[in-house]
């Protein structure tokens, strides 16, 4: 065998499936082939595959003397760190479960996770355990000091022996009921996650970016998709990082594959495009993919891979994929693909038969990356994970996703959208999902979402369209077009009764549309909005002297007109008011970041997206620019900015080997 086939082989061998092999064995594996690798970056910090190796061991004998093992789950209270990964390995090394808590979870939802959860033990960040204790975490420990603690312990791997349907970890994820529902991940649903797969490059010679909330499925998939095939792994570990940070962290580590909601992709191609330059691959899901900003990406970044996923947490985060081609797909919606290995697919009827390729169905899954259930719920449990109708196998079972998708002609896949989100009115059946595809086939519209709106009575149900126009447009000329439009395309009965214009729709912390957010947003009748065919800024700069117009004499006047002006143009309000909270103005943490882009290119200066967090009024935000950015600060913050510039150029150059 020739060397180039010998390379080809020891790496198809070591990125192999190995359905019998549990984590721990499976990173063993990998650092003792490649002890000298890099596995984890953060920042100016780096530790190889065997001190990975090391420490987790270490520390896993440290918890087994606090009796944490098999049967064990261990909370993890903390944000993205080296020290985060260090503890989830030792956790399974231990042979005992993890789940991480985001602690930017509000107290009430932990407190339920903690009830379902019942973990026996509590790691947190230094920082972060009085905040721990506070939200219902019994006696939580410091990670740091805990891992100084055990320094001293050996430094070999615990003799625990997983099988590969033991419980690796518990990932909570929100519920219809309105309570979080834990779904119980086994060994076996990363490993067939992350190796031998088909959906992108996974070997040793990728860098990828751990970005995502450690308590989300993807958080996961980034994490154990590079070390447990020998890659590099980019911590970002700020809790709310801005697209500058993301592009930072990119430039640094010099990161070839990164997966980012849909939402946060199409941020980064609007705001930081040359950050993807460099890419190979972009893996992207939770919500509908834009076809414009696939084109755009591939316009800059043309040898870059874009991949369009699909996959419920039960499924852990990946069942589907779908290339997205480079020479372009249309202006329709982009499949979800085909199924990722070791995964079957089952598109079914009301009940549960089969529907022919062409008609919609319900999805359903069946293979190696099913989860074992909900934790401590055995009623939505047996609810979702049903005895498989079309398997001989003792136990196999069958997840009904809730789902509903369609099988084309050509093999791939389309989703369209959840079941529950047919509606009826006056007797018709009306498929929400299928007006907003209606909707994102419109060249004048960026985005949409469609939602049902009530009183009391059902008689004023109504079909509300939230429509995320594509600059410039008049509001009244746009819902009239948006209209007529619709009329050639669906009954009257389909049409929306009301019409509201957004700059981009309100997301959940996962970056999927929060359609609960949208019925408390205000809207219109179309004849109501043609009439106020009148721009949304010229209202609030030609209005009459108010109190607020009197701060125009004073000296932070123009900060405070440019963060309204921004405001409101991403808000998409017309006055969105002096001392008002952003986020009680319908704000979330994708709009907090489109504000930080926009305030960064406005003051060309490198301002901090902590301190947006922390300045969320206009006041507040002006006096604080003002304070920090004046004539000495601003030189300085210009200065800073320049030169980490010339730093992240130098960084690229280095990478490519051009550096002179």
């Amino acid at each position: 065998m020739c060397s180039s086939q010998a390379i080809r082989s020891e790496v198809d061998r070591v990125t192999a499936y190995q359905p019998k092999s549990c984590v721990q064995e499976l990173f063993r594996d990998i650092a003792d082939k490649f002890p000298d690798a890099v596995a984890l970056c953060e920042n100016d910090r780096k530790i190889s595959y065997r001190q990975l190796d090391v420490r987790s061991s270490q520390l896993a004998r440290t918890l087994q003397q606090s009796s944490v093992g098999p049967g064990c789950i261990v909370a993890l209270y903390c944000n993205r760190s080296i020290e985060t990964v260090i503890a989830i390995l030792a956790i399974v090394k231990s042979g005992a479960a993890y789940l991480p808590i985001d602690p930017g979870h509000p107290a009430r939802q932990v407190e339920l996770i903690v009830e379902d959860a019942r973990p026996s033990f509590v790691l947190a960040h230094n920082d972060l355990v009085e905040q721990a204790r506070e939200r219902g975490l019994e006696k939580p420990v410091s990670l740091q000091k805990l891992l100084e603690e055990s320094a001293d312990s050996p430094e070999t791997t615990p003799d625990i022996r997983n099988d590969p349907l033991d419980l690796l970890c518990v990932l909570f994820t929100s519920g219809s009921t309105g309570r979080p529902k834990g779904v119980m991940i086994p060994h076996r649903s990363v490993n067939q996650l992350v190796k031998g797969q088909n959906y992108a490059i996974l070997d040793r010679h990728q860098v990828c970016m751990h970005l995502a909330p450690l308590a989300w499925d993807v958080g996961n998939f980034e994490i154990w998709a590079p070390l447990l095939n020998g890659a590099r792994m980019a911590i970002l570990p700020a809790p709310n990082p801005s697209v500058n940070d993301i592009a930072e962290t990119i430039a640094r580590h010099g990161v070839t594959e990164i997966f980012l909601s849909a939402a946060l992709f199409h941020l980064m191609v609007d705001t930081r495009p040359e950050a993807l330059l460099d890419l190979n691959t972009i893996m992207t899901g939770g919500d509908v993919l834009s076809p414009s900003h696939s084109r755009r990406l591939y316009e800059k970044n043309p040898n870059c891979q874009l991949v369009n996923t699909y996959g419920p947490c039960e499924d852990m985060a990946i069942s589907f994929f779908y290339k997205v081609p480079r020479n372009g797909m249309g202006d329709g919606s982009v499949p979800i693909g085909q199924p990722i290995r070791h995964t079957d697919v089952f598109v079914l009827d009301d009940d549960l038969q089969p529907v022919p390729d062409g008609e919609i169905g319900e999805l359903c899954l069946d293979g190696d990356g099913l989860a074992l259930g909900y934790i401590n719920r055995p009623d939505l449990t047996e609810k979702a994970f049903l005895d498989h109708p079309f398997s001989d196998e003792p136990g196999a079972r069958l997840y009904r996703t809730g789902d509903l998708t369609r099988r084309r002609t050509d093999g791939q896949y389309e989703f369209f959208g959840r079941k529950d989100r047919q509606v009826k009115i006056s007797g018709k059946r009306i498929e929400l999902d299928e007006i907003e595809m209606v909707l994102r086939q419109n060249a004048l519209l960026l985005d949409n979402a469609i939602i049902l709106k009530s009183n009391d009575d059902l008689e004023s149900k109504r079909i509300v369209a939230f429509l995320i126009p594509r600059p410039p447009f008049e509001k009244g000329e746009l819902v009239r077009d948006v209209l007529a439009d619709l009329r050639e395309k669906l009954p009257e009965y389909m049409i929306p009764a009301e019409f509201s214009c957004l700059s981009e729709l309100p997301l959940t912390s996962n970056g999927k549309v929060d359609r609960r957010a949208l019925l408390d947003f205000p809207s219109q009748a179309p004849g109501e909005l043609m009439r106020k065919n009148v721009r949304k800024r010229e209202a609030w700069e030609t209005s009459p002297a108010s109190d607020n117009n009197a701060r125009a004499t004073t000296a932070h006047d123009k900060t405070t007109r440019i963060i309204r002006e921004i405001w409101a143009e991403i808000l998409g309000i017309s006055d969105p008011g002096h001392d008002i909270n952003f986020f009680d103005l319908g704000g979330n943490s994708l709009k907090m970041m489109r504000v930080h882009a926009e305030l960064q290119k406005r003051f060309a200066t490198d301002i901090s997206l902590v301190y947006l967090f922390q300045h969320t009024t206009i006041a507040s935000l002006a006096s604080y620019l003002d304070s920090s950015t004046g004539d000495t600060g601003l030189e300085k913050v210009r200065s800073r900015a320049s030169r980490q510039g010339q730093a992240l150029q130098r960084l690229k150059m280095k990478k490519k080997g051009l550096r002179k």
